[in-house]
């Protein structure tokens, strides 16, 4: 860049550079990085920017602090030695300071305090809303795949052990019956009923699963 410049006004031109800023693992720190991070909060919200920087490598802790904040070198090797925790809580809300401003910083210590203490699940975490129509959609295709699988059991009890293989099955008897006659009879009878006990079982699952969730948020939504 520092050539291009030179070339296109035939002056001379300078360049800044900066030493490659690597984590205590050796990996660096950039973009190309797996972990990279959005400085827009439409990308990444506070609370996620502000965990980030609380979930830094113990022996990075220090060296961020002296990069990333402004904070004075003296002052930082004054705190140096606390404990590695205090110093964390300290990075992420100096960096979200800096970017979000002081009181986002002190909203997601906040909320990371009440997610993580189990008395609350934090009322500054970010939230995503859920269309019920996508749990409507996932819900009937959930049911689809069930109902499949059941009349497929269904159909091997039925056709296959009641007619293709009921001459070995009637081979075994069990209280004087012979198993593939059984089958063909009472037995297709039975596993029918038994599926459908099933199928109402294993979608009550899924309704509690699905709707509870959604009547939780709408009822959060009208306070």
């Amino acid at each position: 860049g520092v050539e291009l410049i030179k070339r296109y006004s035939n002056k001379q031109s300078y360049g800044l550079t900066t030493p490659l800023i690597t984590l205590a693992t050796g990996a660096k720190m950039g973009k190309s990085e797996n972990g990279a991070i959005w400085l827009d909060e439409k990308f990444l919200s506070a609370y996620d920017y502000w965990q980030f920087w609380r979930n830094t490598d113990d022996r990075d802790v220090v060296k961020f602090l002296k990069n990333f904040t402004d904070m004075e070198i003296e002052d930082i090797k004054k705190i140096e030695n606390n404990n590695i925790n205090d110093l964390k809580i300290l990075l992420a809300n100096k960096t979200t300071s800096m970017l979000h401003g002081e009181d986002a910083a002190k909203n997601s210590e906040q909320a990371a305090k009440e997610a993580f203490s189990g008395n609350s699940l934090g009322s500054s975490l970010p939230f995503i809303k859920i269309n019920s129509k996508i749990i409507d959609n996932k819900l009937d295709i959930i049911n689809l795949i069930i109902l499949s699988g059941l009349l497929t059991i269904w159909f091997l009890v039925s056709f296959g052990f009641g007619i293709i293989w009921s001459e070995r099955l009637d081979e075994i008897t069990i209280g004087g019956f012979k198993l593939g006659f059984w089958f063909s009879q009472q037995g297709s009878i039975y596993f029918f009923v038994l599926i459908i006990f099933i199928y109402v079982y294993l979608m009550n699952k899924l309704d509690k699963k699905f709707y509870r969730k959604s009547n939780q948020d709408k009822s959060q939504g009208s306070k």
